[in-house]
């Protein structure tokens, strides 16, 4: 039973679920453990916004920090409580407007309002004996605003084709403005 718990809690380091910055935005958790022996929560905060006094980039332009904060909560578990724990768990996530992602024997994956993080961690270790906690934090910031910018540039993209569209004097010449506004690039927009 023990080469269990070691086995789940290392697969469950390796695969910790962030979620991307955005307003609104949920971080992710996960319980996970055998019954009656080690069980381990990880819950996870995605915050926009932290700005540091750093050097700005060229131009002065302070740069917003947007970083995905995800916490690992190993407990020990009394045998036969791993159900109610999970119940009070799914109670918890639904009360505060978060949602389960996975759900399985000895794995709750969820995603909670980014504002209640703290509080959801410090809810979580009332539940059962912590055995070790920790927390990772990843900077998006060149993701998050690389993906912005590309966005920005397919839509302008996209708007000037659709210009073109209207001004298209043969139908040779809609139907080539179509095929560009047909790329999958546009899909979904």
């Amino acid at each position: 039973m023990k080469k269990l718990s070691y086995n789940l809690i290392i697969l469950f380091m390796l695969f910790t679920i962030g979620c991307a910055s955005s307003e609104n935005a949920y971080p992710g958790g996960r319980i996970s453990g055998p019954k009656g022996g080690a069980s381990g929560i990880s819950d996870g905060e995605s915050e926009r916004g932290q700005e540091y006094q750093s050097s700005a980039p060229k131009g002065g332009k302070q740069i917003q920090r947007i970083l995905v904060y995800n916490s690992d909560i190993y407990f020990d578990i009394p045998e036969g409580s791993l159900d109610d724990i999970k119940k009070q768990i799914v109670d918890y996530v639904k009360s505060k407007d978060g949602y389960i992602v996975t759900e399985s024997t000895y794995n709750i994956t969820f995603k909670i309002p980014s504002d209640i993080f703290r509080e959801a961690l410090n809810y979580l270790k009332t539940l059962s004996k912590v055995r070790d906690q920790s927390i990772h934090t990843e900077d998006i910031t060149a993701i998050y605003y690389d993906s912005k910018i590309r966005l920005k540039n397919m839509l302008e993209l996209q708007k000037r084709l659709t210009d073109l569209l209207g001004k298209a004097k043969n139908v040779q010449d809609a139907i080539e403005v179509e095929k560009e506004l047909d790329h999958p690039l546009f899909f979904g927009q």
